[in-house]
């Protein structure tokens, strides 16, 4: 397994759908395994999103337990020593994920990566805050 894609769901089962499709798309050169965590969405359409992926693993959260302990909920049940964290409203377009991949495990020193981030209509998002400064903190 090269690689654990971990998407924390909540009330956002309609763009995983989308996300799945991209997943199988644009990174069949890699090895992954899916894990999508449920933070006790109130809609439960993810559980017909679940019944139609059976190679997606689903953790279901008995409540909201927030976004970084879904994912490191996920994380303890990867497969993977590489984790990618993917909000359900991403979309990939390309190989980029292989090719971040294929980035950080040439460079065993480094500990994470993260890709260029892009609003629907091609824009840069910008996926960091600014490094702080005086004139930042004012």
């Amino acid at each position: 397994m090269n690689i654990s894609i971990i998407i924390v769901n909540y009330n956002t089962t309609k763009y995983i759908a989308n996300l799945l499709k991209s997943i199988h798309e644009f990174i069949n050169e890699l090895q992954y395994e899916i894990i999508i965590v449920d933070n006790c969405s109130p809609e439960k359409d993810i559980i017909k999103l679940a019944e139609d992926n059976k190679d997606v693993k689903f953790i279901f959260l008995s409540k909201n337990y927030g976004f970084g302990y879904a994912n490191n909920r996920g994380i303890e049940v990867a497969q993977s020593d590489y984790c990618l964290l993917l909000n359900p409203d991403t979309f990939l377009t390309d190989s980029s994920i292989i090719n971040m991949f294929k980035t950080i495990h040439d460079n065993k020193d480094w500990g994470i990566v993260g890709p260029m981030v892009m609003y629907s209509n091609g824009n840069i998002q910008e996926s960091a805050l600014h490094f702080p400064n005086i004139r930042y903190e004012i």
